[in-house]
C-alpha cells in the first residue's frame, strides 16, 4: 500500500468516528440544554451547512480541494472545542462552525478522495476496504462513547477533538487538488445542469431518506417490540458489524437495490427475531449500496465534481428536513411501523423510475 493511499484510509477514518457525533444528544441534555434549544441548535447547523454548502463547493474549485478540507478540520476542532465551555453563547459559535465545516467537506471529500485515486477500479477497492474498517471502527466507538461521556462529559470532546487533528495529519501529507478549467470555462453555469446525473440524484434521495428514517427508528422500534435496553445496545453493534460485512462482500448493484421491499416487509412482520434479521439485511444492503452509488455518481459526472456533489447533498439535506417532520407525525398518529411501509413503497417508485429512465442500461 503507497503513503498517499494510507493516509487517505486513515483521514477518512479517524474523521468518520468522533465519539461526539454517537452522544450528542446525550451530552447537550448534560450540559443543560432542553429539547427545544437542541433542536434549534440542529436547525442552525442544518441551515447552515445547507446555504453554504454549494458556494463553498464552487471556492474549493478555485482554491483547491486540500485547502477546503484543512479548513473544514480547523472549523470542526473549532465547534469542538467551544463545547467545553459548558451551557453558553459560545455554543452559537460551535453551530455555526458545524454548519460550515459540513458544508465545506461535504462534497469535497467525495470528490478528493476520487480523484487522489484517478482510477475507477482503485477506487471500489478502496471504498470496500475504507468501509469495512470504517464500520468496525464506527462500531467499537460507539460501544465506548456512553461510558466516556458517563466518566467525564469533556472525554468524547477532546478525543474527537484528537481525531480530527490525527486527520487533518494525514491530509496535511496529501497532495493539492484543484478543478482544471480552461480560460473560458466558468467553473459552473447554467449549461451544466444537463451534465447532473438527475436519475442517481432521485434515486439516491429516495434511498438515503428511506435507510434514515430506518436507522433513526430502529432503535426505539427494536425497544417497543420489546427489546431490552441491555439487549439493544448488542443489537446496534451488530447493527454496525454488518455494515463492514456488507462492504466487504461483493454483492451486486441489483441486489443492494432490494433496500425498500425489506423495508415494506418490515410493516407486515411481528416477529421480533424476524425484524432484527431483517434490519440486519438490510445494513448489509445498506453498505454495498453505498459503495456502488458513490462509484456511479463520481464516474457519471466529467467536470465540478465537487460542486455536482454539494448538489446532491443539498437534496439530501431538504429531504431528510421533510423526512424528519412526516415520520414524527406518522409515528404520532399511527405507529413507527408506518414509517416502514410509506417511505419503502416512494424509495421503490423511485427505483421504478430510476430503472425506467435506465432500460436496456446495464448495472
Amino acid at each position: 500500500m503507497s503513503k498517499r493511499i494510507f493516509n487517505l484510509y486513515v483521514m477518512n477514518i479517524f474523521l468518520s468516528g468522533l465519539p461526539y457525533y454517537f452522544v450528542t444528544m446525550l451530552l447537550l441534555k448534560y450540559l443543560g440544554f432542553s429539547f427545544t434549544e437542541i433542536a434549534s441548535l440542529s436547525v442552525i447547523t442544518e441551515l447552515c451547512g445547507a446555504v453554504f454548502d454549494i458556494p463553498l463547493s464552487v471556492i474549493s474549485s478555485k482554491f483547491g480541494y486540500k485547502k477546503i478540507l484543512v479548513t473544514s478540520n480547523f472549523l470542526l476542532i473549532l465547534a469542538l472545542s467551544c463545547l467545553l465551555f459548558g451551557k453558553s453563547n459560545i455554543i452559537y459559535i460551535s453551530t455555526i462552525s458545524f454548519g460550515l465545516s459540513e458544508s465545506l467537506s461535504s462534497g469535497v471529500l467525495n470528490a478528493y478522495n476520487f480523484e487522489i485515486i484517478d482510477d475507477e477500479v482503485v477506487y471500489k477497492s478502496f471504498l470496500k476496504y475504507l468501509n469495512t474498517v470504517k464500520y468496525v471502527f464506527i462500531a467499537i466507538i460507539t460501544i465506548i462513547s456512553p461510558y466516556l461521556l458517563n466518566r467525564n462529559y469533556s472525554y468524547p470532546i477532546i478525543i474527537s477533538i484528537v481525531f480530527v487533528v490525527l486527520s487533518q495529519l494525514n491530509l496535511i501529507g496529501l497532495p493539492e487538488i484543484r478543478n482544471t478549467l480552461n480560460n473560458n470555462q466558468k467553473i459552473f453555469s447554467i449549461d451544466n445542469v444537463k451534465d447532473i446525473p438527475w436519475n442517481l440524484i432521485l434515486l439516491g434521495v429516495a434511498f438515503s431518506t428511506l435507510i434514515m428514517i430506518s436507522n433513526s427508528y430502529a432503535g426505539i422500534f427494536l425497544n417497543e417490540q420489546g427489546l431490552s435496553l441491555d439487549m439493544l445496545g448488542i443489537v446496534l453493534f451488530m447493527f454496525n458489524i454488518s455494515m463492514a460485512l456488507g462492504s466487504y462482500l461483493k454483492i451486486k448493484f441489483e441486489i443492494s437495490l432490494m433496500i425498500p421491499i425489506l423495508a415494506i416487509f418490515m410493516f407486515f412482520q411481528t416477529n421480533l427475531f424476524i425484524q432484527i434479521i431483517t434490519f440486519l439485511l438490510m445494513r448489509i444492503l445498506n453498505s454495498s449500496y453505498n459503495n456502488h452509488f458513490y462509484s456511479k455518481f463520481n464516474m457519471s459526472i466529467e467536470k465540478n465534481r465537487a460542486v455536482l456533489w454539494s448538489a446532491y447533498n443539498l437534496f439530501i439535506s431538504i429531504s431528510f428536513m421533510v423526512a424528519d417532520f412526516l415520520a414524527g407525525a406518522f409515528a404520532d398518529n399511527f405507529s413507527i411501523k408506518s414509517n416502514y411501509l410509506i417511505f419503502g413503497i416512494q424509495a421503490l417508485f423511485c427505483l421504478g423510475f430510476y430503472l425506467f429512465l435506465n432500460r436496456g442500461e446495464r448495472f
